[in-house]
């Protein structure tokens, strides 16, 4: 029984492992670039949801002090101390802040449907 074992190979060998190392880097700066990436996705998206809860909050703040101004004009032009049209100004406003109170909502769902696709959530 013989064994062969080729001594001087030309370097063949190294070259074949430096380029297996090379190959290892860039797979391992691709994975790394992509893990980068989801978290800046994940970042952006909990920064949106926590941006479109507040701006609800906002909404519903005006949402609230429109309603007190239409009650007091609405008293107030019930004793004659106001004018038809500024019932009716206050009553625009008030549509007004609850279309963009509905507004916030509808982007609050869109930013949480964002963030639950960006973790991952329902997979």
């Amino acid at each position: 029984m013989a064994v062969s074992v080729p001594v001087f190979d030309g370097g063949s060998r190294a070259h074949r492992v430096a380029q297996r190392r090379a190959e290892l880097t860039r797979a391992q700066a691709a994975y790394d670039q992509h893990v980068l990436q989801v978290r800046q996705e994940v970042w952006a998206a909990a920064a949106e949801l926590d941006r479109a809860w507040d701006a609800i909050a906002a909404s519903e703040a005006t949402v609230r002090a429109d309603e007190e101004s239409l009650r007091v004009v609405r008293e107030r032009y019930q004793n004659g101390a106001a004018l038809v049209t500024d019932l009716l100004d206050t009553q625009t406003a008030l549509a007004g802040a609850e279309s963009s109170l509905a507004a916030a909502r509808w982007t609050y769902l869109t930013a949480r449907a964002a963030y639950a696709r960006s973790v991952g959530a329902g997979l």
